[in-house]
């Protein structure tokens, strides 16, 4: 296969992926959610909320998933922005 129809396909196989933004739930956050949330506000890496708040790295990742849906953010960079942004 020539290299330049593999990037394609690559980034073809990326895009589809990409997370868009949704809308934000109605549903509140959970109190867990709520300091997972002030964690991933303060830079810290899902690692790191697992051990300061007690819970398996799996765990911190499931609230995070969480707070970035009931938000409508894509991930924590945006998170972020639209917290600086108040």
């Amino acid at each position: 296969m020539p290299r330049s129809t593999r990037a394609a396909g690559a980034g073809a196989r990326r895009s589809s992926c990409a997370r868009t933004p949704a809308s934000p739930s109605s549903e509140p956050l959970s109190p867990a959610e709520r300091r997972v949330l002030l964690q991933l506000i303060g830079g810290q890496s899902e690692k790191r909320i697992a051990a300061a708040l007690s819970l398996t790295p799996g765990t911190a990742h499931q609230y995070a998933v969480e707070v970035y849906r009931k938000l409508g953010v894509p991930g924590r960079s945006v998170l972020s922005a639209l917290w600086l942004r108040g």
